[in-house]
């Protein structure tokens, strides 16, 4: 059972759109959790990006910020959305889900950001596919023709459309955003990119729509 937060933090959700400037603003809702509960809350940040975060390190070592580094991770696909549930190292340095007693000290989350975590899922897709866990039949006519996705990321097992359409991670990755703004506090996803496309044009992904 999810327990609701104390004092006045607000349950609702963001969305961070833009090229720079974004880090900083993640600072700042670190200091506005604390201010708001008395230093009693803190923010946690999950991020696949690949960038540094000296210029928010000052945070970190106050005790208002917390980051869990996920690029690299094993089995994209049941890590990620461990994330997106809220998991954390325990007491005993254990990846493990929250618990109500999360919620009395975690004000806000943040995933840095979308087009990483959904690189990382589809690396995962293409892992499988040239390991051959993932079957593609070059001589299908139409991607729709082709053997659905089927296979285990971890203890997950990822299902869906045929592995020529990537609709199996957007559908997955949508449903994740609507899990994360489920959760107490404030819930914030960053991306820089409005749109993405292949080399011919091609979209492969509009991300504020999500």
């Amino acid at each position: 059972m999810v327990q609701a937060l104390p004092l006045n933090i607000p349950h609702t959700s963001f969305l961070i759109y833009g090229v720079i400037g974004k880090t900083m603003l993640m600072a700042q809702l670190a200091d506005y959790i604390h201010e708001l509960s008395e230093g009693k809350m803190l923010t946690r940040m999950y991020t696949a990006d690949k960038g540094g975060f000296d210029n928010i390190a000052y945070q970190v070592e106050a005790g208002k910020l917390q980051i869990h580094n996920a690029v690299g991770c094993k089995n994209p696909m049941e890590h990620l959305e461990q994330c997106v549930k809220g998991w954390w190292l325990d007491d005993k340095n254990k990846w493990s889900p929250p618990t109500e007693a999360t919620w009395q000290h975690v004000g806000a989350r943040i995933y840095e950001g979308m087009l990483s975590f959904t690189t990382a899922m589809k690396q995962e897709v293409t892992d499988n596919i040239e390991s051959g866990k993932i079957f593609v039949d070059a001589n299908a006519t139409s991607k729709y023709d082709r053997p659905p996705i089927h296979f285990q990321s971890g203890s997950t097992k990822v299902i869906g459309m045929p592995a020529g359409h990537y609709a199996t991670i957007y559908t997955r990755f949508e449903n994740w955003i609507n899990l994360s703004e489920s959760f107490p506090g404030i819930t914030v996803w960053t991306t820089q990119e409005e749109r993405v496309e292949d080399v011919k044009g091609n979209l492969l992904a509009v991300y504020p729509a999500i």
